[in-house]
């Protein structure tokens, strides 16, 4: 894998975490006329779906959404726990736990974006000590090749 793969890559799953994030803040939240919430909880939103989630016996808000890393279109859905069958989450903690979700997003965005700002210098860091040690190596096995491709693969291995 080369260093441009790995920031392009990097840069996908950022515009892909980008697309979550955004389809949570779009999340909106209904209530009847008085302000109180439906009694049916998958009326209760806009942008979301509120379903059973057999696997685990509980309930989920999930949102769908869509970005194009390299000219591919990609759909997927990330969804939040609400709680199991017998104790499902009220609106309100469902609107907290959406909150959590878009600060947590927000968070791991800054993060990738970090790491991307960093990737060139410490790429190119490692690389050269990476071959320093290596031609350091090479002169320890006397000038085998076979020895020193040897060495290096065990250790790089772990």
């Amino acid at each position: 894998m080369s260093l441009n793969s790995i920031k392009r890559d990097l840069k996908d799953y950022i515009e892909e975490n980008k697309a979550l994030l955004e389809a949570w803040e779009r999340v909106t939240y209904l209530t009847k006329k008085d302000g109180t919430p439906f009694k049916s909880m998958s009326k209760n939103f806009n942008n979301a779906i509120y379903k059973r989630k057999e696997s685990f016996r509980g309930y989920i808000l999930e949102v769908d959404t869509k970005f194009t890393p390299n000219h591919r279109r990609s759909y997927f859905r990330n969804y939040i726990d609400c709680g199991n069958k017998d104790n499902p989450n009220t609106l309100e903690e469902i609107k907290q736990k959406v909150s959590e979700e878009i600060e947590s997003k927000k968070r791991f965005i800054k993060s990738l974006e970090k790491r991307l700002e960093i990737i060139d210098y410490a790429y190119e860091e490692f690389s050269k000590s990476y071959d320093d040690i290596r031609e350091n190596l090479k002169e320890l096995c006397e000038n085998d090749v076979s020895l020193t491709n040897m060495i290096c693969e065990d250790i790089v291995k772990r």
